[in-house]
């Protein structure tokens, strides 16, 4: 027995005018007559052998129409009678149906041969209409089945709407099954015979036909691509702007017909048109072939998704005047904050603001910055905690803030006792997922007592530790360079770790100096800290670690160490810079793949 297989034409069909009719024959001679009546012509291709349609490129970017179609009889249809473009992809440019069986017509897996564009992978969906005139298009087949008792189907399948199902008649091993499409295109899924009880393997065919209507009233015609091919009654997204930039897209029309195009000209409506803009009218006029552009911009002002309608009208007298496209974008704000400008601190995270003298106050500045093009909304700036007292805001940022603009804000610290102080700040905005922005206050108050020259540091120094000596740099006011000098008899076992290096008050002028005393050999701070490091430079500025004793020679007597193999010798962390080391060591046994004997964090 001869397998036979179905025939699956992926030839595109959604009704799209409300005059348009479709009408089922399964007599071919009146089939045939159909198509003379409306003015028409007969082309059938015999698929005994391999055949292939193969289409000429008309210069459109993505789905190229076909204007032409040979036949193996040698019969040429022109000028263009009828068009067959890709809806979506790029497509190719050859419209084939493959017999893999070669001239056999069988396909031993089951599959349907192929009808569509390009390879044999698969077929895009597409459209066949007649571009100029209106008049009738027409598909026929003529069909064999391998068994005379089994009911056999044949379905015109849409892309939307209701299927066509004719059942063919009984007993007749061979017949024709055939529709004629009138007034208007159709976009086609699938036209295909097959039998209910095996799905669609064993119904095949001999013969492809296409009634091909006169050429009729030379007519103009028009596509819009974004830069993609968007099909009347789709959709373009806009995406989301940021950075006060708007997002812009060239649109494209391009005359497809055969006559001029006049009155061209685009309108915008919907729910949301207003965040929408037509940069520039496309020309007015538009020659056949030819293509104009225009540009539509995507600048909201409020958050959240937005929709709008795009109508291009033209003097085109079929379905799409106007051609209807649906345009979709998110407006959105983001904000960020910097301490100092261009210091970007998180929401929730911390900011340790430089020390100030009891019974002094300073005002740091804060920059808010929209990151998105939707206005940032802000709201009152609120301060709580321990030392909210201490904490003041003396001036306030704008309220509103246009994308890619910035405003600013300044937190007065005035301190009343000495030591760590703390409070947290928080606003209202209208970002999606940092409302309200919240952020924690750290600053020490300094004693007004100044600080500077040379000061020791062990077991008979001015100070017992390191760490004793670094909150007395904390809570005084440093008026000259500092220098610390390490005893010959200091050891590290003494103090707790790590050392965090903080909040120090230092500048480029008031400069502090860590190195051994004269006459030091051999000190080593060492520590097996896993927290942070033996030596934490947290923001840390204008700070010296000299290995040289006294600070004078080439001798290296002052190694950092950190003996864990999860720790880290020296790290620098929030942007600690302006520091300087020499003549000394750092040693580490660190063996994770995030960490090292000197980290930068």
């Amino acid at each position: 027995m001869r397998l036979i297989v179905p025939l699956v034409l992926s030839v595109l069909l959604v009704l799209r005018s409300a005059q348009a009719q479709v009408v089922q024959y399964t007599d071919r001679a009146a089939w045939e007559a159909a198509v003379v009546a409306a003015g028409g012509v007969v082309k059938t291709e015999n698929f005994n052998d391999n055949s292939t349609f193969t289409g000429v490129d008309e210069g459109v970017a993505v789905g190229p129409p076909i204007s032409s179609m040979v036949f193996d009889t040698g019969d040429t249809m022109t000028t263009p009678l009828v068009k067959i473009y890709t809806e979506i992809g790029s497509g190719g440019q050859q419209f084939s149906y493959s017999d893999p069986g070669g001239t056999s017509n069988e396909q031993t897996d089951g599959t349907p041969f192929l009808f569509g564009f390009g390879t044999n992978g698969g077929a895009p969906k597409i459209r066949i209409e007649r571009p100029t005139g209106g008049g009738t298009l027409a598909w026929g087949v003529d069909y064999r089945k391998n068994s005379t008792t089994t009911t056999w189907r044949a379905e015109l399948v849409p892309t939307v709407g209701s299927v066509t199902t004719y059942t063919l008649p009984a007993g007749a091993a061979t017949g024709f099954i055939g529709w004629v499409v009138s007034d208007g295109y159709i976009d086609l899924k699938a036209l295909r015979l097959f039998t209910p009880a095996a799905g669609y393997v064993y119904c095949g065919y001999d013969n492809v036909s296409m009634g091909v209507p006169s050429p009729g009233t030379p007519e103009a015609d028009i596509i819009v691509e974004a830069p993609a091919l968007l099909l009347d009654g789709g959709s373009k997204d806009f995406g989301t702007p940021v950075n006060g930039v708007p997002n812009d897209v060239i649109f494209t029309a391009r005359n497809i017909g055969t006559v001029d195009l006049t009155g061209l000209a685009v309108t915008l409506d919907g729910a949301d048109a207003g965040a929408w803009q037509i940069v520039a009218q496309p020309s007015a006029t538009l020659a056949a072939g030819a293509t104009t552009t225009w540009t539509m911009r995507f600048a909201p002002t409020t958050t959240g998704a937005k929709v709008a309608a795009l109508h291009l009208a033209s003097s085109v007298e079929r379905t799409r005047n106007p051609y209807d496209i649906n345009l979709t974008g998110v407006g959105v704000t983001e904000i960020e904050v910097q301490q100092p400008a261009g210091l970007v601190v998180t929401d929730g995270g911390s900011k340790a603001l430089p020390g100030v003298s009891v019974g002094t106050s300073q005002d740091f500045v804060f920059t808010v910055k929209n990151l998105g093009y939707s206005d940032l909304a802000l709201g009152n700036i609120t301060i709580d905690g321990l030392h909210a007292a201490e904490f003041s805001v003396s001036s306030s940022p704008g309220a509103s803030v246009s994308g890619g603009s910035t405003t600013t804000f300044a937190i007065r610290f005035a301190p009343t006792s000495l030591g760590a102080k703390s409070a947290a700040l928080h606003f209202a905005n209208n970002d999606a997922d940092e409302n309200p922005f919240d952020l924690n206050l750290t600053a020490t108050a300094r004693s007004s007592v100044s600080l500077s020259g040379s000061r020791t540091i062990g077991p008979t120094g001015d100070y017992a530790t390191i760490g004793a000596a670094i909150v007395a740099v904390q809570t005084s006011t440093l008026t000259g360079p500092l220098v610390l000098e390490l005893q010959p008899a200091y050891v590290s076992s003494v103090e707790t770790f790590p050392l965090v290096f903080t909040d120090l008050g230092t500048t480029a002028e008031n400069t502090v100096t860590l190195r051994p005393q004269a006459g030091a050999a051999g000190l080593v701070i060492s520590s097996a800290d896993t927290t942070a490091a033996t030596m934490d430079l947290n923001g840390a500025q204008f700070l010296t670690l000299d290995g040289r004793p006294g600070g004078v020679g080439t001798a290296r007597e002052l190694t950092i160490e950190n003996t864990s193999p999860a720790g880290v010798a020296l790290r620098f962390i929030n942007e600690a810079s302006g520091n300087t080391f020499r003549y000394g060591a750092f040693k580490g046994v660190n063996t994770s793949g995030s960490g090292g004997v000197v980290l930068f964090s």
